[in-house]
């Protein structure tokens, strides 16, 4: 099952390394052997255009994924009901040639593979709000997270999260950051609803709390909000507080928990000025406490990433000051929000980092 570059099956064989069979085996299946999953709660509207463009293809173009047979015989769907409903009606007008179906039935009963199966198949075969698409990449997140802490996953999991739901690390970073910081209810509703897009949730998510509901009300009185409008909050905001900067209540308890005790006598740190440096130079608004060096490598790109883009903020506060540059100071701006999204980047590296240290 591959789609968009994306190869769903290899991702779930390569989890069953070292057993006698992969997890999951390529079949023909009669559709009446075929049951649906009561825990399936998804819309199974669109079968009669389903059905058409399975008819016009010829066959079913992407295999269903069903648990392994019953002491009856049965197969119980894991994802493909849709797909199974259209041969269903297939058969049911004289197209004898659909009673059976290409299937993937599962050798062995993994629940992080099941849900990964059902995110992929409804990120590829749905429209889906942007809100869903957000909560899928925080899902496959997690449980990627958990496979390759159990060692049976070795690419970088955002890499494999924006292959599989065929989306962007950088688009990635915005959702994790409107899921983790957009914390006014109206505007977590409007942006459920539809009412606000990516952007907006994603610049709102980089306001204080005065200032979401400042957007939130603006929403409520006008009946939407524009890009614009956020950065005129944040334009406020900026020379009041350095929202880079987070407060100690905020930061991850593994950030405050950084060891007390002395290096020991024969640690030699004097000897080893780099590395003491760059563990004062860590940027105070990195919260993560991990200590490996590939860590300090990406704490070192964070600091410089975080330069550039104060750097691009002060050529955007200049160029409105000294010659009112409004157009030039857009540009820095547009600039210094892409820096930034480098930096969740980053960010979220160092935190699958630390999630790895803390599992070993």
């Amino acid at each position: 099952m591959k789609m968009g570059g994306f190869d769903m099956m290899a991702l779930m064989n390569s989890a069953s390394q070292g057993t006698a069979k992969p997890k999951y085996e390529a079949k023909t299946l009669p559709i009446s052997a075929i049951i649906p999953n009561p825990a399936n709660h998804y819309s199974m509207a669109g079968i009669d255009e389903l059905a058409d463009s399975i008819l016009m293809a010829g066959r079913v173009l992407q295999n269903i994924v069903v648990k392994a047979a019953d002491a009856d015989g049965r197969y119980m769907i894991i994802s493909g009901h849709r797909r199974h409903l259209a041969c269903q009606k297939l058969v049911a007008e004289g197209h004898a040639e659909f009673r059976e179906i290409a299937a993937l039935v599962e050798n062995e009963a993994d629940e992080c593979m099941r849900e990964l199966m059902l995110i992929y198949t409804n990120s590829t075969a749905r429209q889906l709000t942007d809100a869903e698409k957000m909560r899928q990449a925080q899902r496959a997140t997690d449980i990627l997270k958990q496979v390759k802490a159990e060692g049976k996953l070795d690419a970088p999991i955002r890499e494999t999260v924006a292959r599989m739901l065929n989306t962007t690390s950088g688009q990635l970073a915005r959702y994790a950051a409107i899921a983790n910081n957009l914390t006014n209810s109206d505007l977590k509703e409007a942006f459920e609803q539809e009412k606000i897009g990516v952007s907006v949730a994603y610049d709102s998510s980089r306001l204080s709390d005065e200032g979401q509901s400042e957007i939130a009300d603006k929403l409520h009185t006008a009946g939407a909000v524009t890009i614009r409008d956020v950065e005129e909050v944040k334009a406020r905001e900026t020379p009041k507080q350095e929202r880079t900067t987070r407060p100690a209540a905020e930061t991850p308890k593994a950030a405050q928990q950084q060891p007390t005790e002395p290096p020991p006598a024969n640690a030699q740190t004097a000897n080893h000025p780099r590395e003491n440096t760059m563990t004062q130079e860590k940027p105070a608004d990195f919260p993560y406490a991990a200590q490996s060096p590939e860590a300090y490598a990406i704490m070192a790109v964070y600091g410089e990433l975080k330069a550039l883009r104060e750097s691009y903020q002060g050529a955007a506060q200049r160029a409105i000051a000294v010659a009112d540059n409004t157009r030039g100071a857009a540009n820095f701006t547009a600039a210094a929000e892409y820096v930034e999204t480098l930096m969740e980047i980053v960010a979220q590296e160092m935190a699958d980092i630390e999630a790895g240290e803390g599992a070993t």
